[in-house]
Parts: structure tokens; sequence; C-alpha cells
């Protein structure tokens, strides 16, 4: 997948490749897939690279406490999720929510918190119209039923992480040099 594909191509790799933050959350069985993407990106591509920060949001870590289930991250912990964004998040940093119903309050809760610090908030959810695609700047929404739903996801998460390769690949042979 060329570094040009969603979300909105390299001018947004390139933000993040110049010391903004990936912060990433999902609920239910979608949060395994942020966890799994979050680590795919932090020790995943091989070789000399650019520091990239991204942190997996996990209700319950951050506050002492045992964590949080992703069942638990389903059921509510809104507020929670919502510190975590407020604590983490500085303008220009990306927010990636991942949510099969694209309804969950904790993950809306989240956005509106990033959106409100200046960040720019992704989303992967299952059919449009839903709430936390309308909130997102961006969003790739899967058109399924829900186990299938969480497949795309899978493949949407994955093909975002080509999509970094490639552009770390590009923007390191382009002629602004990384710093």
């Amino acid at each position: 997948m060329s570094p040009r594909g969603w979300p909105a191509g390299a001018r947004n790799w390139r933000r993040l490749l110049s010391g903004n933050r990936l912060v990433t959350a999902g609920s239910g069985g979608s949060a395994a897939e942020v966890q799994q993407f979050t680590a795919e990106l932090l020790g995943r591509h091989a070789g000399e690279r650019q520091p990239f920060s991204v942190i997996a949001l996990r209700p319950g870590v951050s506050a002492g406490a045992a964590p949080v289930s992703a069942i638990e991250i389903a059921q509510g912990h809104a507020d929670e999720v919502a510190s975590q964004v407020r604590a983490h998040i500085r303008s220009g940093d990306v927010l990636l929510v991942v949510s099969a119903s694209g309804h969950r309050h904790a993950l809306l809760e989240a956005t509106t918190a990033a959106r409100a610090a200046g960040a720019t908030v992704w989303a992967v959810t299952g059919a449009a119209p839903n709430p936390l695609a309308q909130a997102a700047d961006e969003a790739i929404c899967i058109n399924s039923p829900k186990p299938q739903v969480r497949e795309a996801q899978l493949i949407a998460l994955q093909a975002m992480s080509e999509c970094l390769a490639s552009a770390l690949h590009a923007l390191s042979e382009g002629p602004e040099p990384l710093r």
C-alpha cells in the first residue's frame, strides 16, 4: 500500500515521523487489535529508523489499578479512557480509535478529549453512519456483519502499518531528511 493511501497520505505520516505521537484505543475485541497494531509499530520494523512514539491506552493500568479487561472497557470506563487521552495527547498528535460498532461511549469521550487538545482523530469502525466515524477527522467504515468487520479491521491496521513502513522509507530517501 502506498504511503499516499489512507489516512490522508504522507502528510499525516510526516506529522508522526516528526515527533508527534500516535495514541491508540479500542474497546471489546477491537482493544486487542489496537494492542497488536501498537506492538507492530514499536518493534516490527527491522533496520535503522527514526524513533516513533506510539502509545496504546489501557484503562486501569495508568492509575495503578489492576488492568481492565476488554469486556469492561466495552461496558464503561469512559472517564478513565478520556483521562488517559488528556494525559498523553498533545496538539499535533493523532488518536486512532477502533470499534466494530462505532458506538462506544468511552471512545467517543476519548475522541472529544483528543480534539479539545488539538489532535487529529482517525477511526476504523463498522458501517457508517456511526457516531465515532462522524466525530473523527478521517475514518475507514466497514459495511459488513460484525465478525467480518473485525477481520477487515485487522487488514486495515496491517495496511496502515505497511503505509508507515513505506513512508519511513520514502521520507528517509526524499529531499527532506528525517530529523
